[in-house]
Order: structure tokens, then sequence, then C-alpha cells
């Protein structure tokens, strides 16, 4: 049961339910002492409370109550941190208050379509109106990691695209009890779980209580939003994949139709293994764009995120931010030449630089050519001498030797 329309919540009135997920209800709303529209999302786990009465909000059993209460708990604090981030790919948060036995967000009422309506049927997004989405996405989201917050729940139904082809991302799920650890929130309640994950959507790590969650987990999901949209249908399921893993890799399936980079970008975020993911968005960004992007925002995240346990000896080193003609910031990463060299390709430098130790060997080797000549020479004139002259190894040997006293003769017979 849902709260009716009109009702009010301190100053915001209560309009239709407009969406819902296994955490929450959202409802229109309007502020009245601002008279403008908002977004209210209320925590309502529907495997762990109900509704008793009209308002009030109650855990379903006393074994899921601690439970409920732990995500209650975690609830307010992700929105605490999400309404000090301003960015206009995150969904702004207003206002945040304990109600009826549960909690409450007001947001940002955001116009626009989802990603998901235009996805409709198999369609697919044309690359410049792609990375026209994906810029801020990546921006907000790595401002949403420094803060320790992840989204945990990016789909095509959480991203809105506004009138103005700008995105922005919505249903931030609860968070972990602490960063990149398990969804402990749930630990007691498994099957409460299954709200919160989409298939082709959510990494293998969201299905363990174990699972170790990080920034890894929303590049994953937003690959897979990524992956929908060049290709015209989601990537398979992944605990499916970790049986047998026959997902189409982007790069073949939408070959040709994209940047080989993006594709090859999409498909390393979709590893099932959280190691062989790119560890932060940072990294992610470099592996997707041919062309130096917009540079960080929070080049720190991953370590505020404890990602560094997952960093890996072949991960690109970090990219140097510097001024571009028109002052913005631009991130180049490491040189074309030794990109392509890591590959078994060899860049014209590296050629060149080949080229110049050429002339040294060929004079060494001639060098040591004709000294052997010369040895072998001298070897055979030494070999041809007279016999009696012991040659310098054996009279060395003989010098070495300790000498050996001789027998006297015997005496002669009488």
């Amino acid at each position: 049961m849902d709260l009716q329309a009109g009702y009010r919540l301190a100053h915001y009135e209560v309009g239709q339910v407009t969406r819902r997920d296994g955490e929450s209800v959202v409802y229109a709303g309007v502020d009245r002492d601002r008279d403008e529209p908002v977004e209210i999302r209320e925590y309502l786990p529907s495997e762990l409370a109900h509704r008793v009465g009209e308002v009030d909000v109650s855990a379903l059993t006393r074994a899921s109550k601690p439970v409920f209460d732990a995500g209650l708990s975690r609830f307010v604090a992700k929105n605490r941190i999400l309404a000090k981030i301003s960015h206009s790919a995150i969904n702004p948060v207003h206002d945040g208050f304990r109600a009826n036995g549960t909690g409450y967000v007001v947001l940002g009422n955001i116009k626009g379509r989802t990603l998901a309506q235009l996805l409709e049927g198999d369609k697919t997004i044309p690359e410049r109106d792609l990375f026209a989405y994906l810029n801020p996405l990546l921006e907000g989201l790595e401002l949403v990691h420094a803060a320790d917050v992840l989204h945990r729940e990016i789909t095509p139904s959480n991203i809105i695209i506004r009138p103005d082809n700008s995105p922005t991302l919505v249903g931030f799920g609860v968070p972990p009890a602490a960063s990149g650890g398990a969804r402990n929130a749930f630990a007691a309640r498994l099957e409460a779980k299954a709200g919160t994950l989409t298939l082709g959507y959510s990494a293998l790590e969201q299905y363990s209580v174990r699972g170790q969650e990080g920034p890894w987990t929303d590049i994953f999901a937003l690959a897979a939003v990524l992956y929908r949209c060049v290709t015209g249908s989601p990537p398979l399921d992944s605990p499916g994949r970790a049986v047998q893993d026959d997902l189409v890799p982007a790069s073949q399936a939408a070959k040709g139709s994209y940047d080989p980079k993006l594709l090859a970008g999409i498909d390393a975020a979709l590893r099932l293994r959280v190691v062989e993911r790119p560890r932060d968005v940072g990294v992610w960004r470099r592996a997707l764009y041919s062309q130096p992007a917009a540079a960080p925002i929070a080049a720190r995240s991953s370590e505020r995120l404890g990602a560094r346990q997952f960093k890996r000896a072949d991960a690109p080193s970090p990219a140097k931010a510097h001024p571009s003609a028109s002052g913005q910031q631009v991130v180049s990463g490491p040189s074309t030449g030794r990109r392509m060299a890591a590959r078994g390709r060899a860049s014209p430098q590296d050629e060149g630089r080949r080229l110049n130790w050429a002339p040294p060997a060929l004079a060494a080797t001639a060098l040591i050519a004709f000294i052997t000549w010369i040895d072998t020479g001298v070897l055979r004139s030494k070999l041809d001498a007279p016999q009696d002259a012991a040659p310098p190894s054996e009279m060395l040997a003989a010098a070495e030797l300790p000498a050996v006293e001789e027998p006297a003769p015997p005496a002669p017979a009488p």
C-alpha cells in the first residue's frame, strides 16, 4: 500500500507513484514552500517491511527488523552525502528526514525520458549522442565514488535524458556496510537482493553477500548500458556467464559502427572478475577514448574507496593533465609509441631508436671477427713451431705443479 496523493510530509505534498524498486517507492511531489515540483523517495524494501495502516512502516518480522534498521541508517547516510554533490549528471538531493517509522529523501524532479524509453525495441544510440551522454555520466560518477558512495543500480531506466540531451543518474541503491564490501544490509534476507538486481546490468559480485563491491561494480553496470546502446540488446546475466560465458564482445557485435577503442573499453569493463576490470573511472576513461578526454574530477577516488588492493601490475599509468588551447584541462595518457610497443607493434619512434643502434652493433661485430682472425693466426703459428718448445700453457702448468723427487738409481752389483 502506498501513501495517498495529497498526504503532507512536513512542507512537501505527496503525489502519484512514479516508480518503485525493491528498496523504495518514488512519488511525484510538490515543495509547498517553494511551489516547485520535487521527487519524494520513501525507504520501503518490499522483502523486509510493509505498510501498517495508512502511513506507518514496520519490519515484516522480528528477525527482519535489524536488517531493515541497518538499511534505513545507510539510506539516510547515503543521501546526506549525496546532498553535498552538485553535478548535472547527479539528481540533486534537497532534503532528507525520518518519519512514519522509515526514511524519506526529497530529490529534484528531472524532466525528460529515460534511456530505456529511448532504446525501446532494438534501437541503438549513434556514437555522437552516446559520447554526449557518457562524458557527464563519467564525471558525475567519479564525484560520487570520491565521496565513498556507489550507485549500484545503473540501468537504462535509471538514466534520464533531459530535453537538452544531457543525462542524469537517478535511483541510487542502498550502500554496503563498508566501501567495497559485501551487501551486509541484506545479509539476513538474501531474497531482498532480488529486487535490487537487474539481469545483464548487475555485476557478479552483487549476487553474493561476500562480493567485493567498489567503483568497478558501477563501471560494469555502465559498460552494460553502453553495450545495450551499441548492440541493441543487454549483456547476458553475470551468473549465467560465470557458468559459460557466451557473451559476444561489443568489439565484434558492433564492429564498424563505433570507435574500436570505445568498444574495447566496454569489453574490458564487462569482465566478470573484479581484478580484470578498470579499477576506477579515471582508468576506464583512458581506455574508452581514442582522443584525450576531459580531465578527471576526482583523481584520488580509487584511494578513498580502498581500490588499491585490486591494482594490477599492468594497469595504465596515471594520466597527466595539461591545459588545452581553450584553457580547459585535458588528460593525456601514455604515448602512442609506448602503447603500440606494449601490444607488440613498434612505433616510428621505436623504429628510429632501433636503427640508431645498428651502426655501433655492426662495427662491434666486425671488430670481434677481426680479433678472432688474428688470434686464430697466432695459434696456428704456435702449433707449427718445433715440438721441443713447450707451449706457454704447458710451461704454466709445469710451474704450478709441485716438484716430484725422482728415485735414486740402483747401486751396481758387486
